[in-house]
């Protein structure tokens, strides 16, 4: 018994002096001040076959304090399935924000992973998602002065007309005063002109290519916008502010000059009739 006794401390002695040993490895790994800091920028789409642009800035410090080091960042795109289809590396400066441009790569939804290394230390590995998309199909949209709607696609064929294979949905709308709305129709078409009755209503017309795109001549992939605005035109009377005001702003002037003469004429008698009556008293 007591044998067992002495074999059950030895036990605990040893656990504890391995626990206070894994202590001391985490608090000396903590105390040893090597931080690292990275920051990724992705956009959340790019279009297929272009530059997929990656904004990055790595910060390597020692004891809270950045140090004169040069960091090297790797760099690797991964398609859903897992397999790489695009990567690099590149060093520079410590704490430096710079733009890295990979290959363009065909549609799909990938993943970017990245990370850098300096000297012995590796900072945490940064995985980011994102899409790859058909580059939207490019068109001419406009009103004309009387409200008529002109369309056609700007992808030709070779006899120089719009390519059918690149068709539009058109949807064209009314909005009436008071809030009524009314869906004139929808069009599969590369070209037309539509011609909307004036009945003082809005008309709005979203243009939605054969990828999705909607209204694409408005989007702004740079700063995120990958929706555009509907066109719109007006047939609501909609008065000019200048000719509506216009006699009332020449009534108001001329009443202030007459109200300005009219003060200027009574001071000036005033100060005449005191003259007269001290010429008088004199």
């Amino acid at each position: 018994m007591r044998s067992l006794s002495k074999r059950g401390s030895r036990l605990i002695v040893t656990l504890i002096a391995l626990t206070l040993l894994l202590l001391v490895v985490t608090t000396t790994s903590t105390v040893s001040g090597q931080e690292e800091v990275l920051r990724v920028n992705v956009a959340p789409m790019y279009i297929a076959n272009t530059s997929i642009y990656v904004q990055l800035e790595g910060l390597f410090a020692e004891n809270n304090v950045p140090q004169a080091a040069s960091l090297t960042y790797y760099l690797a795109v991964y398609s859903s399935n897992g397999s790489q289809v695009e990567g690099g590396s590149i060093t520079q400066q410590n704490g430096l924000i710079f733009t890295y441009y990979l290959n363009g790569i065909p549609e799909g939804y990938y993943y970017l992973n990245v990370y850098f290394t300096t000297g012995g230390s590796n900072s945490s590995l940064e995985t980011i998602y994102f899409i790859v998309s058909p580059p939207p199909v490019p068109y001419i949209a406009m009103f004309l002065s009387n409200g008529d709607f002109i369309f056609h696609s700007d992808v030709l064929n070779t006899t120089g007309k719009p390519n059918q294979s690149y068709w539009f949905q058109i949807t064209i709308s009314y909005q009436f005063q008071g809030g009524g709305s009314q869906t004139v129709g929808t069009f599969n078409t590369t070209n037309m002109t539509f011609k909307p009755a004036d009945e003082g209503e809005t008309v709005v017309v979203n243009i939605m290519d054969k990828y999705g795109w909607l209204n694409s001549a408005g989007i702004n992939l740079q700063n995120d916008i990958f929706t555009g605005p509907p066109l719109v035109y007006s047939f609501a009377a909609v008065p000019n502010p200048y000719s509506s005001v216009w006699y009332q702003n020449i009534l108001i002037d001329v009443l202030i000059i007459v109200v300005l003469l009219g003060g200027i004429y009574l001071f000036a008698r005033r100060n005449r009739d005191k003259r007269l009556v001290e010429d008088v008293y004199e």
